[in-house]
């Protein structure tokens, strides 16, 4: 227990080090702060079949207005971008 809680501490320290956290699936880097969207609150990868489309950041400001960062896995067109934000949100 105290290993972990240790672990935690360490990358906690890392992260307020660096400023930035990594989405695992693409890579890509995402402040922990943004000035217009607030402090970062989860991460997430888009798929579409095996192909990985776009990591996306959620943050939330002080008065938990949300907000999200898009980074693009590879090159696609709006069109494309719409159609897959569409998808992701159907119930």
């Amino acid at each position: 227990m105290i290993f972990h809680k240790s672990i935690f501490i360490l990358l906690s320290v890392v992260v307020a080090l660096v400023g930035g956290v990594v989405e695992k699936g693409t890579g890509f880097d995402f402040p922990t702060k943004n000035p217009k969207l607030g402090k970062l609150s989860s991460l997430g990868l888009r798929k579409k079949g095996p192909i990985k489309v776009y990591a996306v950041g959620m943050y939330e400001d002080a008065f938990k207005h949300k907000g999200f960062m898009l980074k693009m896995a590879m090159g696609v067109s709006a069109q494309k971008m719409t159609n897959a934000l569409v998808d992701a949100v159907k119930p």
